[in-house]
């Protein structure tokens, strides 16, 4: 891994907000997007992306996520996908980009 990842990784930990927000700053629009596809309410993918990453915050900061920040946001976009796809309309085939 490269250090400013490591650095920003590690203040993360540590409660920092911004190096968090940089850590997850490209991934913003293609949360949101997939949350989208899922369940066809701008609001409400706005609200499940924003619940992505706030257990993302909360799995980070206590410094026991194994995972990289970007596999760590796809297993969680993953996660919520699963809980709210019974509940949602347009939720009969969802396509999930690789590249995320």
């Amino acid at each position: 891994m490269d250090t400013t990842y490591e650095t920003l990784l590690s203040k993360a930990i540590n409660g920092d907000i911004g190096a968090f927000d940089k850590l997850t700053r490209g991934h913003h629009k293609k949360v949101f997007n997939i949350m989208l596809g899922v369940c066809g309410d701008r609001d409400e993918a706005s609200r499940l992306a924003q619940e992505v990453f706030v257990r993302a915050y909360k799995e980070i900061i206590t410094g026991k996520c194994k995972l990289s920040v970007p596999l760590l946001i796809y297993r969680l976009t993953l996660n919520i996908c699963r809980e709210v796809m019974p509940q949602c309309s347009n939720s009969s085939q969802i396509t999930v980009p690789v590249d995320m």
